[in-house]
């Protein structure tokens, strides 16, 4: 996978916008995922393993979220609901049109669903609060490529591993 990202997604680097994010917000999200979790710290967890990538994989989205936020410097998400739905996915609206969201670990190749959006701004995230918004692409677009999983569920919604940065949108593009 380390050779897909930076087969893919190195030679665009210098594009991508990076995003810190402050303690406060690390808190913030720490707050959703125990209310969510149903626990007050991971010690209390029944599951640690499936807990701890629930966790990871909530972090890593909701780091997005507000990386994203940052950049465009308003606020989109409803952390009422994301605290009672363990599906929410806030999408913002710019520029005439509705986005998504999706986020993936620095030196991975992000996974869209179906359900990702047709226009999605894709981020990476570096560390606990570091994050890099690389632009946005229309998954809908004919010329956009997806590298199969490794994989297959029967009922799977996964469209693939998204490789075509070449066609990303700068994010400036719908300030």
């Amino acid at each position: 996978m380390v050779s897909d990202f930076n087969k893919y997604v190195l030679p665009y680097l210098r594009n991508f916008i990076k995003i810190n994010i402050d303690y406060s917000q690390l808190k913030k999200i720490d707050d959703c995922a125990f209310k969510l979790l149903n626990v007050s710290d991971f010690g209390k967890l029944n599951d640690k393993y499936d807990g701890q990538l629930f966790y990871q994989k909530f972090k890593n989205q909701t780091l997005a979220e507000i990386a994203v936020e940052k950049f465009f410097k308003e606020s989109f998400i409803d952390w009422e609901q994301k605290k009672a739905n363990v599906n929410y996915k806030p999408k913002f609206f710019r520029a005439g049109d509705y986005y998504g969201i999706i986020s993936a670990p620095f030196g991975e190749l992000p996974m869209v669903t179906s359900d990702s959006g047709e226009k999605i701004v894709v981020c990476f995230i570096a560390d606990k609060k570091t994050v890099w918004l690389s632009g946005i692409i229309n998954t809908n677009d004919e010329n956009v490529k997806f590298i199969p999983p490794s994989f297959f569920l029967a009922e799977s919604n996964y469209r693939g591993y998204l490789s075509s940065f070449n066609l990303m949108s700068p994010l400036e593009s719908i300030i």
